[in-house]
């Protein structure tokens, strides 16, 4: 998996980050490691692009319940405690508010999984950043 991430100029509190490849349970801390980076610096909305992400395992659903978590200033779970942290999507789901993590274009492969895990009720996916970043604004 490779990450890029770009910063919109017109809205300092958002980030885009593109994900390129598969995650994994080889590399979806990786990914949570790079939100609490983009938190830590004052990032609250993340747009996650995911038209070349080929594959997303249930470690990669743990690593956007994470990520949501951290968006909303929760308390983390533990990293290392994947299941019970999956178990935990239904707090999650319960949880009011705009959403700080939008998910945009993921392959149909990817939006499988996503649907069969129920995240789609949860996250917001939109075709294109410029439609994500309005959402998040």
């Amino acid at each position: 998996m490779e990450l890029r991430i770009e910063h919109p100029a017109n809205f300092p509190s958002a980030a885009i980050m593109y994900v390129n490849g598969n995650v994994d349970g080889s590399n979806y801390q990786e990914l949570v490691k790079q939100g609490q980076t983009l938190y830590a610096a004052g990032v609250r909305h993340i747009a996650l692009e995911l038209s070349q992400c080929d594959y997303m395992s249930s470690s990669g659903l743990v690593a956007l319940n994470i990520i949501t978590k951290l968006l909303r200033a929760e308390s983390l779970p533990d990293i290392e405690n994947g299941w019970a942290t999956l178990k935990m999507l239904d707090d999650a789901r319960a949880a009011r508010g705009k959403a700080q993590l939008a998910l945009v274009n993921p392959t149909l492969r990817v939006q499988r999984v996503l649907d069969l895990a129920g995240l789609t009720t949860l996250l917001p996916i939109y075709p294109d950043t410029v439609s994500a970043l309005a959402a998040l604004a």
